[in-house]
């Protein structure tokens, strides 16, 4: 949390609604000791608003994507996923190798 430095007393985890997997934040959480003063799962203020318990965020970071979200991806978006990374990876390859051009071992 070099981000927010030391002065952080705590925060509010947002759009729980809109997350299949609330386990990064909340990894990112413990591992910086930030308390969780509460959570927010809507755009209602202070509807929305609500004191954290351990048990849900538990049990919605250990199900993840088994969730129903419309943010979630399903079955076949998962190949595009994939080719988007494979081009990405290729696409460093390519520009790695091209600098590497100019460069003679002597």
């Amino acid at each position: 949390m070099t981000h927010f430095g030391n002065g952080a007393a705590a925060c509010i985890l947002t759009k729980l609604d809109e997350t299949p997997q609330p386990g990064a934040a909340l990894d990112s959480l413990i591992r910086h000791r930030l308390p969780l003063a509460y959570i927010t799962g809507g755009q209602r203020v202070p509807e929305d608003l609500h004191a954290p318990n351990a048990a849900y965020l538990v049990d919605r970071a250990l199900k993840g994507g088994q969730l129903d979200t419309p943010y979630a991806l399903e079955a076949e978006d998962w190949p595009l996923f994939a080719g988007v990374e494979a081009e990405r990876a290729e696409h460093r390859a390519q520009k790695g190798a091209s600098s590497l051009k100019g460069i003679h071992a002597g």
